[in-house]
């Protein structure tokens, strides 16, 4: 469930290692790496239309671009670092 007011962290994917995602990752190692976009595994499969990539996986068959750009610049917003 999404809070708006939980403060971030790894029970919200920041600096958290995916698991099980095979090639989804794209070789990323964060979820949501902040203040890195690009670097993100939540970026990478919502921008992504590969069918063993993208997230959602059902349901779609190409990216949304204004949804991808409106994560993609919150999560560049965003302040921290996954050590």
């Amino acid at each position: 469930m999404l809070d708006a007011t939980a403060a971030p962290g790894i029970h919200m994917g920041w600096c958290k290692q995916p698991v099980a995602a095979g090639k989804g990752t794209g070789d990323r190692l964060f979820d949501i790496k902040p203040g890195d976009a690009s670097g993100s595994v939540l970026w990478y499969r919502m921008d992504s239309d590969d069918p063993a990539v993208m997230m959602p996986e059902l349901g779609r068959s190409t990216a949304h671009r204004e949804g991808v750009r409106l994560i993609g610049e919150w999560i560049d917003a965003q302040q921290g670092k996954c050590d």
